[in-house]
């Protein structure tokens, strides 16, 4: 991300922390900014659909971890309860971490639960109705460490207006 934008926004940098504090709207400059920069591949965000089916591993697995995941989650992700009895105000929550330290997903993925949600490019839509809720939201998916385990699941869907950001989203 910085060798193309040239700065890191995140506010917990680390050369192997992912990269946070970015909107929508950041992700989609920094996309057309890459894309410039190569001529051989397109790149974008994933749709909502593409990005389930990515972190099932093209199963249709709870987690694309299989059961395992559900006795040893700490194995696969990170997420708020590895925190313990820490307290949980946003000033004491502990930082991001090392992306590529938890076991990967079948397909070869890590951290596509928890370190941070990521940014999908879809408007969020109602499951039941397929009707906007908000055309200034987008979908976010896979959870944070600030997120429960039950949270940090493939199925689970959030959102946020597009110029949002926060410590706790970034992008893939």
């Amino acid at each position: 991300y910085e060798a193309v934008m040239g700065v890191n926004p995140s506010e917990n940098k680390g050369e192997q922390l992912p990269v946070e504090s970015v909107s929508f709207d950041d992700a989609l400059v920094f996309i057309e900014k890459l894309n410039q920069l190569q001529s051989d591949v397109t790149f974008r965000l994933p749709t909502e659909a593409e990005w389930e089916y990515a972190s099932r591993s093209g199963t249709r697995d709870i987690n694309g971890y299989g059961t395992d995941v559900l006795r040893n989650f700490s194995r696969y992700m990170w997420n708020y309860q590895q925190l313990g009895t820490q307290s949980v105000e946003t000033s004491s929550l502990p930082t991001t971490h090392p992306v590529g330290l938890k076991l990967q997903n079948a397909w070869g993925l890590y951290d596509i639960l928890g370190n941070v949600g990521e940014w999908c490019a879809d408007v969020y839509r109602s499951y039941e109705t397929n009707d906007f809720v908000n055309e200034q939201l987008r979908v976010i998916r896979g959870g944070s460490y600030t997120d429960l385990a039950t949270y940090c699941r493939c199925a689970t869907r959030n959102a946020l207006e597009h110029n949002w950001k926060n410590r706790f989203t970034g992008f893939r």
